[in-house]
């Protein structure tokens, strides 16, 4: 997927696709007891993502033995309704409830529509960590939540904590999936594109730094891929082996 096709996302799918993972760690947490009671489940849950293979920038696998969720509906609201949800769920919850981030987020993309960046972003951080308290600090969940910070820092033009984030979806990547999965390789080339552009248009940073990020980025996609061909074309050739009658 080209890194920056990030930018282009409608606003109303990016809602659905925060909302949707959102919702994928809630249930994702109410396996955790029982997979106690299920040895296998961890291990199906690992080789499914094996099998999906790539899926950046908010694409979530489901598990192929559930039906899919139906997209959750958005409803309507003015601004002082919602803010007034928020106060209400703070009031009765407390101040990291999780049912804060589905709001939140929707704040965000309503002010990011009207051109309030500054305040968008106020609310994406707000739902960032409101998340890492209910759900830890590897959570896939947060994938969609640090683009959506890169894209309304792009917005504002503050460039420092465009890297940032970009480096920032690199570790959650490599925590989440491990350091040579090939799950890891459209993050890299998002990377690599985003250094190269900021090379090219002076956005940030030292050119020559910026540069030896890059080269160090598209050197580990490289690796990782070659090491997932060379681990593919055995796997052809014992499978050949196997088939092949003695």
């Amino acid at each position: 997927m080209n890194a920056l096709c990030i930018l282009k996302m409608n606003l109303k799918a990016v809602i659905v696709s925060l909302l949707l993972i959102s919702s994928f760690c809630v249930q994702s947490q109410s396996k955790e007891d029982t997979s106690k009671n299920n040895p296998q489940s961890d291990e199906q849950e690992k080789s499914y993502i094996n099998v999906v293979g790539p899926q950046p920038f908010s694409k979530q696998p489901e598990s192929p033995e559930e039906a899919p969720e139906p997209e959750p509906e958005i409803e309507e609201m003015s601004q002082d309704e919602r803010l007034a949800l928020i106060h209400a769920l703070e009031e009765e919850h407390g101040p990291h409830h999780q049912s804060l981030i589905r709001e939140l987020i929707i704040l965000g993309v309503k002010y990011a529509e009207q051109g309030s960046n500054s305040k968008a972003r106020d609310a994406y951080l707000r739902s960032l960590e409101i998340h890492r308290v209910n759900f830890g600090l590897h959570s896939p969940g947060k994938f969609a939540m640090v683009e959506q910070l890169i894209i309304i820092n792009r917005a504002m033009g503050e460039w420092g904590e465009v890297n940032k984030y970009y480096e920032y979806l690199y570790w959650l990547y490599r925590r989440h999936y491990g350091e040579d999965s090939i799950e890891l390789v459209p993050m890299l080339s998002a990377l690599v594109a985003w250094k190269t552009e900021a090379i090219n248009k002076q956005l940030y940073g030292n050119g020559e730094t910026l540069f030896k990020e890059a080269q160090r980025a598209s050197r580990r996609a490289r690796d990782i891929n070659k090491q997932y061909d060379d681990n593919r074309q055995l796997e052809l050739e014992l499978e050949a082996q196997a088939l092949t009658p003695q």
